[in-house]
């Protein structure tokens, strides 16, 4: 079985700001950023693309990354999610009703993202929203 992803809506309220994800973790208070390969992993989770494989075959057709190196990438960028209990997991048997297309959604959740410029999905911790507003500056 392969795990499954979502967004944790109970902790997790988050915003599009300049193209990238803030995330608040109501729980803890703690305000998160992603970088933009962070942000099109978050797209994707509210999308139902939500196991490592699908996550990285997305990435793969948009960065010079193969399927292995980003399944890796995908799977540990997830654990911090799911650390920060923004995310939740389960074991679910494999569903067939999503098959991705990424030439049809990706155009939506990778405007903007170059793949020249890849780098590893980042989640930024902040301790307050001043902090968060002077690291974006």
């Amino acid at each position: 079985m392969e795990s499954r992803f979502s967004v944790n809506s109970e902790n997790a309220a988050w915003r599009m700001v300049e193209g990238e994800v803030v995330i608040l973790n109501a729980e803890t208070t703690y305000y998160y950023s992603l970088n933009p390969t962070g942000t099109i992993i978050w797209k994707l989770l509210l999308d139902d693309f939500s196991t490592v494989p699908i996550i990285a075959t997305f990435l793969v057709g948009i960065t010079n990354q193969s399927q292995d190196v980003l399944e890796r990438v995908v799977k540990d960028f997830l654990d911090q999610l799911e650390d920060e209990q923004l995310i939740l997991s389960d074991f679910a048997e494999e569903r067939n009703d999503i098959q991705p297309d990424p030439e049809l959604i990706m155009a939506d959740i990778s405007a903007g993202f170059d793949e020249t410029e890849y780098e590893a999905p980042v989640l930024l911790k902040h301790d307050s929203l001043q902090q968060l507003i002077v690291s974006a500056e």
